[in-house]
């Protein structure tokens, strides 16, 4: 029987990521938008407003994909996907940094 205690690392880590993450992208999404021609507040609120369903769908789907792994591998399927999570923050952080 595998602890949970032996995934809290990765998920403390993913959750640090997702608030570092949503700390850097929220203050600097005006002048993103604004360097890309788009400073109408309105349309900063419709991007902020899909970046949070954008947070919630994701949340529920890798939480689908982890209750997933843990049914089929109660050893490698949790570490699995959380690390698939955190790579995904990555590269979506690196699209946002190079965009």
């Amino acid at each position: 029987n595998v602890s949970n205690s032996n995934y809290l690392p990765l998920f403390y880590f993913n959750v640090f990521f997702a608030c570092v993450s949503f700390s850097i992208i929220m203050p600097s999404l005006s002048p993103y938008l604004e360097r890309c021609g788009a400073g109408d507040p309105t349309y900063l609120a419709w991007v902020v407003c899909i970046y949070s369903i954008g947070e919630m769908v994701g949340s529920l789907l890798f939480g689908a994909l982890y209750n997933h792994a843990v049914l089929r591998s109660r050893t490698q399927g949790p570490r699995l996907v959380l690390c698939v999570v955190v790579l995904t923050g990555i590269a979506g952080s690196v699209m946002y940094l190079l965009g």
